[in-house]
């Protein structure tokens, strides 16, 4: 089964070093759409199972990310059918206007944000399969489109504290860890 993740920026492919990194100061679904896209492909590899997952963007960037191949939407072969297309806010409104053009079995819409009704009603002109990440967006979303696909938190709370500088296992960080004039505070939105 070959998958496509719609990169919209692939300037996080080059800045993200290591795909578990903290975002490299990139939109929060684009940061996200690497990760799932290298966490499904890890896993596939380790179970030798016929998942294939490829990054798709608009103009010149890698051609593989962490071992995932990165196909040049421009240049791509228009008649190649994919499996399942998996997009996010701007390739949704590229593929809605006609700007981009990518045939596939199934479209998986990624709405990123609550109440986000223009790319419900987008998505359902396309025929796409609405997504939801978080509570807020699915709940919201449900009361506009019905029920729909939802993944609960992508958010690793382990990735989060490390990149706080926090010691492995600990939800806090040690009361003296930080001089009493420093306050950190994590964002944990997309």
């Amino acid at each position: 089964m070959k998958v496509l993740f719609l990169q919209e920026q692939p300037e996080v492919l080059l800045r993200l070093n290591n795909p578990r990194d903290p975002n490299p100061g990139v939109g929060g679904t684009s940061y996200l759409t690497c990760q799932v896209a290298y966490e499904l492909h890890q896993a596939s590899t380790a179970q030798h199972n016929d998942l294939e997952i490829h990054l798709g963007c608009i103009g010149n960037g890698p051609t593989h990310f962490h071992g995932i191949p990165v196909v040049d939407l421009d240049q791509s072969d228009p008649h190649f059918k994919w499996d399942v297309v998996i997009c996010t806010g701007g390739h949704l409104d590229n593929l809605a206007s006609g700007r981009l053009r990518i045939q596939q079995q199934r479209l998986i819409a990624w709405i990123h944000h609550p109440f986000d009704a223009d790319k419900l009603r987008k998505a359902r002109a396309l025929g796409a399969e609405p997504l939801s990440i978080g509570k807020a967006q699915f709940l919201s979303n449900v009361l506009l489109t019905g029920n729909h696909h939802h993944i609960d938190n992508l958010f690793c709370a382990e990735r989060i504290r490390r990149s706080a500088g926090w010691s492995d296992g600990l939800s806090l960080p040690p009361p003296k860890q930080s001089p009493p004039s420093q306050l950190r505070i994590g964002y944990m939105g997309a």
